[in-house]
C-alpha cells in the first residue's frame, strides 16, 4: 500500500480508492487481454498450421507472463508512483489496432465487457 499512499500524497483514504480502482482496471484489462490472447493464438495457429502442418504445436511449451496476471498495479506509470494510466491505455489501444488488423470487430467482441477507458478516467481524477 505504500506506493498508493505515496502516489496520493499521504492521503490514505484516497490511496484506498486508488487501490480499488486499480483492482477494477486490472479486471477490465484482464478481460481485454484474455480475448486478445485467444484471437492472437487462433491467428498464429492458422498461419503456422498452413506453413508447418496441423501438428506444429505438439510438444511446444511457451511461458506466458503479464503484469495483471501477477497482480501488479497498472494504475501507475510503469514502476513509478505517479498515478498515470498512459501506459495501460497505450497497450489497450495497441490491442484494439491489432484486433482490427486481424479482421476482428473488437467493439462487437467486447460489447458489454470493455470498461477500460471509464475506469482510467476514474483513476486519473485522483491525480492532484
Amino acid at each position: 500500500m505504500n506506493r498508493y499512499v505515496e502516489a496520493c500524497g499521504g492521503n490514505t483514504r484516497k490511496a484506498m480508492t486508488l487501490y480499488r480502482y486499480n483492482l477494477q482496471l486490472s479486471q477490465e484489462m484482464f478481460t481485454i487481454i484474455s480475448c486478445f490472447e485467444v484471437a492472437l493464438r487462433n491467428g498464429i495457429n492458422a498461419v503456422l498450421s498452413n506453413r508447418l502442418g496441423e501438428e506444429w504445436l505438439k510438444d511446444t511449451i511457451m511461458p506466458m507472463r503479464n503484469r495483471i496476471a501477477h497482480h501488479e498495479p497498472v494504475c501507475f506509470y510503469l514502476q513509478d508512483t505517479r498515478i498515470d494510466t498512459t501506459h495501460v491505455l497505450s497497450i489497450y489501444l495497441k490491442m484494439q489496432r491489432l484486433f482490427a488488423w486481424m479482421g476482428i470487430d473488437s467493439h462487437a467482441l467486447l460489447y458489454g465487457l470493455d470498461h477500460v477507458q471509464q475506469v482510467c478516467e476514474k483513476i486519473n481524477e485522483l491525480k492532484e
